[in-house]
């Protein structure tokens, strides 16, 4: 599909959209525009330095996903 057409696809479905599709819509697109628009603070960076150096000094201390639903239970 071109570019031309996928505009014209989603006009289309936009006039028509209800409320809440709209709603969901806008959203979407303003948080692709504002994708570099937050911050970490200090120390929640200081915190990411520190698992990734864990990580990284031992790749292989990790647990699957099926493990972690076991071990802390999944609801």
């Amino acid at each position: 599909m071109s570019t031309s057409e996928l505009k014209k696809e989603l006009h289309d479905c936009i006039e028509a959209a209800d409320e809440s599709l709209l709603t969901t819509i806008y959203e979407i697109i303003k948080a692709s525009e504002n994708k570099d628009d937050y911050e970490i603070s200090d120390e929640h960076k200081q915190i990411l330095d520190e698992r990734l150096k864990a990580y990284y000094a031992n790749p292989n201390d990790v647990i699957t996903l099926e493990e972690f639903k076991q071990k802390y239970g999944h609801k």
